[in-house]
Order: structure tokens, then C-alpha cells, then sequence
């Protein structure tokens, strides 16, 4: 996740990387590697080890759970809530029952996958993007609901995962694979590339269909 965090950094005011595409690209890195790890769970392991994942991840000790304790950053406790989960899950069961390494392993590595997807873009950007698209006017308080809201939203996937894995570790994927699904839609349709714009001509990019911030990029570079 580290790398990731640092690819997507160096990358958000690079000519080969922005705002909207690396949320898109995350976007792809997080939500289908989820989706085929709830399928290795449903169709890989036989039904009764996938039931034992599900009665095992109510088991974990409190400091298993990402996010806990509170301390570590609200953009690391997203991605990190259900890897840490699921990893450690299909460790514990992996050590019960040394016949079904192959769906751990797949979705031990699927949820990698996704964790450093995340760190990508969906850790970074929400954090800088509320900054650079309103008015001067308006920057103080819309940024303090942004963050207010980043840190609610958290706050509800730590909460809510341990239920939705005591449900069903396979639909918690498929769950939050869907979300992402939505994501991708929802940054195709409104998120607004704001590289190389002055932070001054940023709300324009959603008072004017005809303003093309490429213009504003080409003469940053």
C-alpha cells in the first residue's frame, strides 16, 4: 500500500497522471479484483471452509481490525479494513486446513490488489481535491464538510464491515466491488480534471461545459 500511496503521489501533477484519470484507474484496480475474490471464496473453497471463513472473522481480536486503533490516517483505514480482515482470516484458516491454499492465496492477492489501488488514488485525491475546485468564497467551508464527511464515511466502513463479514465474506466483496463500480460511474459523469488549472479558474470547470482545462495544462507544462 505504501507504493502505492507513493506512485500516486508523484504521479497526481505529473503530464502522465491527474486527478480524475488516477481515481478512474484505481477505480478499475479495486473494484474486479474484488468481485474474483468473493468468487474463489463462493466457487474454489468447498461450502463448508467458506462457511468457516464467515465464523472466523467474528472471532478476530480487536487489533486485527484495521483502523483500530483510531491514530493510523482516515485515508489508510479504508483500504486497509478489509485486507487486514480477509488476510488475516485466510491465514488463520490456511494454517487450519492445508488443502485450500488456492483460494486464500487468490484472494489474499486480489485484496492487495485492491488495498493498493486505493492508496493510488482514493486515498490522496479526496484529500486534495475539495481544496482546488471552489471559490475563494466558499474554499473554508466546503472543505471542512468535505473532510468532516471523509472521515465519517470511514469511520462507517470500520464499523460496518465486521457485521458485513459476519453475513458473508464473499457478498462483503461483492458488496464493496459494486461500490466501485458506482465510483467509476460517479467520477466519469462529475469529477472534473483540475491539473495545471489556476485554483481561480477551478470552479469554472462546472459553471462552463465549454471550459477545457486542457488548455490550462498545456500551458502549465
Amino acid at each position: 500500500m505504501f507504493f502505492g500511496c507513493l506512485a500516486g503521489l508523484l504521479l497526481v501533477d505529473s503530464r502522465f497522471g491527474g486527478r480524475k484519470c488516477q481515481l478512474l484507474a484505481a477505480t478499475v484496480l479495486m473494484g474486479p479484483p474484488l468481485v474474483l475474490a468473493g468468487f474463489a471464496l463462493m466457487y474454489i473453497l468447498p461450502r463448508d471452509a467458506a462457511k468457516d471463513i464467515t465464523t472466523t472473522s467474528t472471532d478476530l481480536p480487536s487489533t486485527a481490525m484495521p483502523g483500530v486503533p483510531m491514530s493510523t490516517s482516515a485515508a489508510s483505514m479504508t483500504g486497509s479494513q478489509l485486507s487486514t480482515v480477509v488476510t488475516t482470516t485466510l491465514m488463520q484458516d490456511t494454517q487450519q486446513d492445508s488443502l485450500l491454499p488456492l483460494a486464500h492465496i487468490v484472494t489474499m492477492v486480489c485484496v492487495i490488489i485492491y488495498g493498493v489501488g486505493f492508496q493510488f488514488a482514493w486515498g490522496t485525491v479526496p484529500w486534495i481535491y475539495p481544496a482546488e475546485i471552489f471559490s475563494m468564497r466558499e474554499k473554508e467551508t466546503a472543505v471542512s464538510i468535505a473532510v468532516c464527511l471523509n472521515y465519517v464515511a470511514n469511520a462507517a466502513v470500520v464499523i460496518i464491515t465486521p457485521f458485513l463479514m459476519t453475513w458473508s465474506t464473499p457478498g462483503t466483496l461483492f458488496f464493496f466491488g459494486a461500490l466501485n463500480c458506482l465510483n467509476f460511474v460517479f467520477v466519469s459523469l462529475f469529477v472534473k480534471e483540475t491539473k495545471g488549472v489556476p485554483l481561480e479558474e477551478a470552479p469554472r470547470l462546472f459553471d462552463d461545459d465549454d471550459y477545457d482545462s486542457s488548455d490550462e495544462s498545456g500551458s502549465e507544462e
